[in-house]
């Protein structure tokens, strides 16, 4: 794999995402493509080699735009490098392509931090949804009073 990724707009990416379409659908790529790079996407993240899982998800996610466990991926990789209106993204899309109670929870406290009421409010309803145990309602009533607290 190369050094430099190519420049991979987000937006676009994730439009494809919003419309149900995968580049590499539609190019005939093998899936095995998309599973190489998921896969060392996973080990730069592991080593903590967080530029490098950045680049391999940016070549990724416009091939398949569907993948939400890349797209949250991607999230932590750009949290762990500061970059938090992205991996707010990320963290969005894969809520989008696959709600569950973590994924809205990491929403969720992102949004709050950026003080991004809209997105807060969707990965509180997404977290009501999906939230199974008493912590995960305990965490709910938490992320809920400091949406309240936010400046209107």
């Amino acid at each position: 794999m190369s050094e430099e990724a190519t420049p991979v707009d987000m937006k676009a990416a994730t439009q494809a995402v919003l419309a149900g379409q995968s580049l590499a659908d539609h190019l005939g790529l093998p899936q095995d493509l998309t599973r190489v790079l998921y896969a060392a996407a996973v080990g730069h993240y592991e080593a903590e080699r967080y530029p490098q899982a950045i680049q391999t998800l940016m070549q990724l996610t416009p091939l398949d735009a569907r993948m939400p466990d890349a797209w949250a991926l991607m999230g932590n990789c750009m949290m762990k490098e500061g970059r938090f209106p992205e991996a707010l993204e990320a963290w969005s899309v894969a809520l989008h392509l696959n709600p569950s109670y973590s994924a809205a929870l990491q929403v969720a406290r992102t949004a709050l931090a950026l003080q991004d009421r809209v997105t807060a409010a969707v990965a509180l309803m997404a977290m009501r949804k999906h939230g199974t145990t008493p912590e995960h309602r305990a965490a709910f009533l938490e992320v809920g009073e400091a949406l309240m607290a936010l400046p209107a």
